[in-house]
């Protein structure tokens, strides 16, 4: 899975973005070892003119909230495995997040097959690329 990993984030990095690029933070949720799903979310994104913040592994929602906060991201990519299993640290995430991208107009995603909750109040669950793919094609067109 390493050298998928390098492979695609190769493949990314060879895609060019026009600058200044709208910036996506990817972050997987407190919690989330795996990466390979932000790698993809990635090669989505700059296939659309995107550019990617890696926040990486296991990024504690104050941390996610601090890039918010911050101005600096128009976008937050949230990803947890099924290998997450607590609920409540999902919904945490959400309750912080969704009203602070909500106040900042900041587009949040999460995905990946955590149990997030079906139907967020703010955020969009996404749960196959070509679903992210569609709702960048969507942002775009906004």
């Amino acid at each position: 899975s390493e050298s998928l990993v390098r492979g695609i984030a190769r493949i990314a990095e060879s895609i060019p973005v026009q600058r200044p690029a709208r910036q996506c933070l990817l972050a997987a949720a407190e919690g989330e070892e795996h990466t390979l799903p932000l790698n993809l979310a990635e090669l989505c994104l700059r296939e659309r003119g995107w550019d990617a913040r890696w926040s990486g592994r296991a990024t504690p929602t104050a941390e996610v909230a601090r890039m918010v906060a911050s101005g600096s991201v128009d976008m937050v990519a949230l990803t947890a495995s099924g290998a997450v299993q607590d609920r409540q640290v999902l919904s945490r995430a959400l309750d912080v997040l969704e009203p602070l991208c909500r106040e900042r107009d900041v587009v949040l995603v999460v995905g990946g097959s955590g149990p997030w909750p079906d139907r967020p109040a703010y955020a969009s669950r996404v749960r196959r690329f070509a679903e992210f793919g569609n709702l960048l094609r969507d942002v775009r067109a906004a």
